[in-house]
């Protein structure tokens, strides 16, 4: 004797699982990327692309005003500290991809321990 249905399954498309995970992501991450965002007076990681020289990135950098704190552990990321909005937004004038606030002297490889590294 066959077995009762008692309702139709309904199949879950990829489109719209890969939707409701996006969505869940948003939602779960997006007090933690507010306290990433870049401040005038903190410390701010300014992310140039990859293929330019430390030279570059260092020039765009004193071109747009900011203070320079230190260098990241990439050539293509300085640590600076801006003291007003227009002056992140000079970073991005000057050709950075991101701005990104960090929380500790020792995030992205700033170099706080003493030790000096040449651009």
């Amino acid at each position: 004797m066959p077995l009762p249905v008692l309702a139709k399954r309904r199949r879950v498309t990829l489109p719209i699982a890969c939707v409701v995970a996006v969505a869940v992501m948003l939602v779960v991450s997006g007090p933690f990327l507010l306290t990433l965002q870049a401040r005038p007076g903190a410390a701010v990681a300014a992310v140039f692309p990859p293929w330019w020289t430390p030279e570059s990135v260092f020039r765009a950098a004193v071109l747009s005003g900011v203070d320079i704190i230190g260098v990241g552990a990439t050539s293509n990321v300085i640590i600076v500290s801006a003291r007003n909005v227009a002056e992140l937004g000079g970073l991005y004038s000057a050709g950075a991809w991101s701005l990104i606030r960090t929380a500790t002297p020792g995030c992205f490889g700033l170099l706080a321990t003493g030790e000096s590294r040449s651009l």
